[in-house]
């Protein structure tokens, strides 16, 4: 259970607070040249990835497991049906809300 409280809050703060923290990253970044696109390659050089792009990869690196076990575990255990596009929410929850059996 400690895993999904940690999940869903990284998650809620990548959407509340992480957005609104950094979506100005490059308003006070200054070049030492005038040189047209040098603003952006010289940020870009800086700080190869942003802060919001790597919390988002980290919480799908998190996430990936649980939802592989979930998709590749017995088919028994789910009454015989196969995995749709349809049935991703309910597994999905699944997974952030059933604690650990161990």
């Amino acid at each position: 259970i400690l895993l999904t409280v940690v999940v869903i809050f990284r998650i809620l703060i990548v959407a509340i607070v992480g957005e609104t923290v950094y979506e100005d990253e490059q308003t006070m970044f200054m070049c030492n040249t005038l040189q047209p696109g040098c603003n952006q390659a010289c940020y870009d050089k800086a700080f190869p990835i942003s802060h919001i792009r790597y919390w988002v990869f980290q919480i799908i690196l998190v996430c990936t497991p649980s939802l592989c076990f979930i998709t590749y575990s017995d088919p028994a255990d789910r009454g015989g049906h196969s995995l749709s596009l349809w049935s991703l929410p309910r597994i999905l929850l699944t997974v952030l809300v059933t604690p650990c059996p161990c």
